[in-house]
């Protein structure tokens, strides 16, 4: 959810961050979602600009993907091949657990072949489950640190937490 774990989790050479321009990463928040979104660093990996709204279009850039983060649970990434769908499901019994379901639809199937060469889809799936997995064992052990979140680069962290800690709180 942000362009830290970019940097570190999906890193060059070779990841997510080979593929987009870092510095034009956004975060934008809003009520019950949150919005991530890039330029692509091949014009050529990213939308037509037709088709998005007049906001996502500079001169000789085309964007990436747009990841829509819906509070509590689901990512609707939209990709210029098509829109893959993350489902985090809680597993009754288990509160350290979650299930994670992927479900992916094309609207152009010569890109959607490409996915894995320009837009990294599974990799970068397996890569953010394998840190949440490192996360949660890290947290479990108690020996994680707690600290501030980066007022520039984690605001959609720090947007989710604020989100679970009002819902837990509420009456």
């Amino acid at each position: 959810m942000d362009k830290f774990h970019v940097q570190f989790l999906h890193k060059a050479p070779g990841g997510l961050a080979d593929a987009i321009e870092l510095s034009s990463y956004k975060t934008e928040l809003h009520e019950g979602c949150s919005l991530q979104w890039a330029f692509a660093k091949d014009p050529d990996s990213g939308f037509d600009p037709d088709y998005l709204p007049a906001r996502f279009r500079a001169p000789g850039k085309t964007v990436f993907a747009l990841w829509w983060f819906v509070y509590p649970n689901l990512t609707l990434n939209f990709y210029p091949w098509g829109l893959s769908v993350n489902v985090y499901e809680p597993i009754p019994g288990k509160p350290d657990k979650s299930l994670f379901r992927w479900y992916s639809w094309s609207w152009d199937d010569k890109k959607m072949n490409e996915r894995e060469k320009r837009w990294l889809s599974e990799q970068v799936d397996t890569e953010d489950v394998e840190a949440m997995t490192l996360v949660r064992r890290g947290a479990r052990s108690g020996l994680a640190p707690r600290g501030r979140f980066s007022a520039t680069e984690e605001t959609g962290p720090h947007w989710f937490h604020h989100a679970v800690s009002k819902a837990l709180t509420a009456k």
